[in-house]
């Protein structure tokens, strides 16, 4: 059986490239024969339409795992036919049917014509109601995470500043952190990460607590005005000793074993990689309850920075008992 992974991979990093770099990697290692087509460059998806139409024509056994939400790219998979053999994995990009028609057409279509779909949250089924009841039930929930290999670990830290070392040597839990792939602020999807929100919480707990490390990571920056007004609020924070901002899409990995509380603070979500990497290391995780959360994961309402300024203090101070 062929495999063929159609989805972004790092850089940057961010939730779905990386579950696309670690799907590939966890299926070479069980002796699978795997392509991928990298989302991000231009001719991927119509290598991909030719490979598979060359494995229909020498009547050769493939799948395509489809993890992208492109309109266009939808339509052409679609119409050339890949969408009949493909598993396609909602990683929250249902979201956006109410986007326009351009998108809810091609995704409704592509949809239609997939042999088989899977959401990363079963609230996301609700999203599907367009399809016949019978196909509707046999959408599957399945959880992305694909926890990190020794190797990727390992590399992490190789490439993590020297200036930033000190974050993640001895083993006291001392961090806590919030991370975002961009900055991200629509008319449907206001500060779609919380970033505002998660540095209104910081700024409130920075004093209180001198020997907690506050780490936000951002991949990337645009031109976009929302971006520099992050920016802005990110300088602010940057007179508070114990406050450091990382951005350049770095991994979190070497951070997670240090890290007491992750902050999610998203308007919306799938399932977090952030999330599961930070439970997986044995952290604590306050975020919104904009979906299902795994559990062990404290939740608190979109916008209530009072409610997750009081659960990040109680944690911290449960904290300093410990020491």
């Amino acid at each position: 059986m062929k495999y063929f992974v159609l989805g972004a991979m790092p850089p940057p990093l961010g939730g779905v490239s990386i579950y696309c770099m670690r799907r590939a990697e966890s299926l070479k290692n069980a002796g699978r024969n795997v392509t991928v087509y990298n989302s991000t460059k231009k001719m991927s998806l119509i290598l991909l339409i030719l490979h598979v139409l060359w494995f229909r024509i020498t009547n050769k056994e493939f799948v395509v795992e489809v993890n992208i939400s492109n309109p266009i790219a939808l339509f052409f998979l679609t119409i050339s036919g890949v969408a009949r053999s493909s598993l396609f994995l909602d990683h929250n990009s249902s979201r956006r049917l109410k986007n326009g028609k351009i998108y809810s057409f091609c995704f409704k279509q592509f949809c239609h014509s997939a042999q088989s779909i899977a959401v990363v949250n079963p609230n996301l089924i609700n999203n599907y109601d367009f399809l016949p009841k019978v196909k509707q039930s046999k959408i599957k929930v399945q959880s992305p995470f694909l926890a990190p290999s020794e190797y990727e670990t390992a590399e992490a830290k190789k490439c993590f500043p020297k200036h930033l070392e000190y974050l993640i040597k001895g083993d006291i839990r001392n961090i806590v952190l919030a991370s975002a792939w961009m900055p991200v602020s629509t008319e449907a999807e206001n500060d779609l990460y919380g970033i505002k929100d998660t540095l209104k919480v910081f700024e409130s707990c920075l004093v209180l607590f001198p020997q907690i490390t506050f780490v936000l990571m951002i991949g990337k920056f645009d031109d976009s005005i929302f971006s520099m007004e992050i920016k802005e609020l990110i300088n602010e924070l940057k007179e508070y000793s114990n406050f450091e901002f990382i951005e350049g899409g770095l991994s979190q990995l070497p951070l997670l074993p240090r890290t007491s509380t992750l902050l999610r603070l998203t308007k919306t979500d799938g399932d977090s990689l952030s999330v599961r990497e930070v439970l997986h290391f044995g952290g604590n995780v306050i975020a919104t309850d904009v979906t299902v959360r795994p559990d062990k994961v404290e939740t608190v309402a979109v916008n209530d920075i009072e409610g997750t300024c009081k659960k990040l203090i109680i944690n911290l101070e449960k904290l300093k008992e410990l020491d």
